[in-house]
C-alpha cells in the first residue's frame, strides 16, 4: 500500500511536435465548440499505427493489445521543459473558486445538511466558507508541483491566467457532403492549429507497457495532415498518485470520464458529492469509414468527486483508452489553504 507523502518514480512519455499540429472536431450549429487537447485515443491510434507501419504488429494483434490494456497511459497533458524543469499542466480542480473581495481561493466541501437527488442518487450540495462574490478563477491550469501541494493542503495560487507553451490559430469551415460540393446540412467544423514552443508538447504517465512497445518507436504522426512528433521517455518523481489515507477526500479527474447516466457512474455507492465542469463533446476517428464516429458527452478533466470509500475507476466506458483516471486530494474545509494564503 502506498503511504501518504511517498515520492514515486514514474515514467513519462513525452510527445514533441516538430511542426504545427491540429485536431478537427465536428459540431452542429447549435453547439459549435473546440477542445484544447485531443483525447487519448488519438495518441493510442498514432502509436499503434506506427507499429503497424513498421510491420511490428498486425491489425489482429493491435485490437487484442488495445482491448486488453497491455499499454496503459494516463493523459494527455501539456508538457514544457523550461529552466531545467519538467512542467506538466492539469485542469484546475472544479472545487477551487476565487473570491474577488478578499482575493483568496476557497476549496469546496460537501454540506451534509443539504442534499439533492440525481438519477436516484442522493448527493450533498457543495459549499464554501465564503459564499460571497465567488467566481471561477482566471487561472485555468495548475502545474504538477501545485497539484502536489494541493494534496498536502498547502496550495498557494495567484489568480492569473495560465500561459501554456503554444500558440493557437483557429479556423471554422462547413462540412461537405461526401463526393459533392454542397454543404452538409446543419454541420460545421472547427480547426485549431497549435504551434508549440521548443522542448514542449504533450505527455502521458506510463502506467503499464507490458510488451515495451514504446521503446520500439521514435516518432508518431498525429492530427490532421499527420504531423510528425518525436517520442521521449524519462523518469520523474511525483506524489500525484499517492492514496490519501483519510475518510475526508475527493477524486479529481485527470482525464475525461464517460458515464451511462450523465455525470455519475453506475457504481456510485461511495460517492457523496460532485463538483463537475460543463460536459464536453468527444468523438473518435473511425479509420475504416475515414470520418468522425458518433459524438458522445464526457465529464471533463478537473471535475471532482467526493468519496467515503476508495474507488478504482471513475468511468463506465473507454477504460482501455485511459478515461476516468484521477488523483486524490484531502477535504480540508479551507483551513490549510486559508493559512497558506
Amino acid at each position: 500500500m502506498i503511504l501518504e507523502g511517498t515520492i514515486l518514480n514514474k515514467k513519462l512519455l513525452i510527445i514533441k511536435p516538430i511542426d504545427w499540429v491540429c485536431f478537427r472536431t465536428s459540431r452542429n450549429f447549435s453547439s459549435i465548440a473546440e477542445t484544447h487537447f485531443p483525447n487519448s485515443k488519438s495518441f493510442y491510434g498514432a502509436i499503434y499505427g506506427e507499429l503497424y507501419r513498421q510491420k511490428k504488429m498486425n491489425l489482429k494483434n493491435i485490437k487484442e493489445h488495445m482491448t486488453s490494456a497491455r499499454l496503459d497511459l494516463t493523459g494527455p497533458f501539456i508538457y514544457e521543459h523550461s529552466q531545467d524543469k519538467d512542467i506538466i499542466f492539469f485542469r484546475i480542480p472544479s472545487i477551487l473558486k476565487y473570491n474577488e473581495d478578499d482575493k483568496k481561493f476557497y476549496e469546496g466541501y460537501p454540506d451534509t445538511n443539504t442534499q439533492f437527488c440525481i438519477n436516484k442518487k442522493h448527493l450533498y450540495v457543495i459549499m464554501y466558507d465564503s459564499m460571497n462574490n465567488l467566481k471561477d478563477p482566471e487561472k485555468q491550469y495548475i502545474t504538477l508541483q501545485e497539484f502536489e501541494s494541493l494534496k498536502k493542503g498547502e496550495l498557494s495560487l495567484t489568480n492569473e491566467k495560465t500561459t501554456l507553451p503554444f500558440e493557437i490559430d483557429r479556423k471554422i469551415g462547413i462540412a461537405l457532403e461526401n463526393g459533392l460540393k454542397t454543404a452538409k446540412e446543419g454541420m460545421l467544423y472547427s480547426i485549431s492549429y497549435y504551434t508549440f514552443k521548443n522542448d514542449s508538447g504533450y505527455c502521458f504517465f506510463i502506467e503499464k507497457d507490458e510488451d515495451n512497445i514504446l521503446e520500439k518507436i521514435k516518432s508518431i504522426n498525429i492530427g490532421t495532415k499527420s504531423r510528425i512528433c518525436t517520442l521521449e521517455i524519462k523518469e520523474i518523481e511525483t506524489t500525484l498518485f499517492d492514496k490519501i489515507h483519510n475518510e475526508s477526500k475527493c477524486c479529481v479527474l485527470l482525464t475525461p470520464a464517460c458515464f451511462k447516466n450523465g455525470i455519475i457512474p453506475e457504481k456510485n455507492d461511495s460517492i457523496t458529492a460532485i463538483s463537475n465542469y460543463k460536459s464536453e463533446t468527444i468523438g473518435f476517428w473511425d479509420s475504416e469509414k475515414r470520418e468522425v464516429s458518433t459524438m458522445f458527452k464526457a465529464v471533463p478533466a478537473g471535475s471532482t468527486y467526493f468519496i467515503e470509500r476508495d474507488i478504482d475507476s471513475l468511468t463506465d466506458y473507454y477504460h482501455h483508452y485511459g478515461f476516468g483516471k484521477f488523483a486524490e486530494i484531502p477535504i480540508c474545509r479551507n483551513t490549510a489553504i486559508r493559512r497558506k494564503l
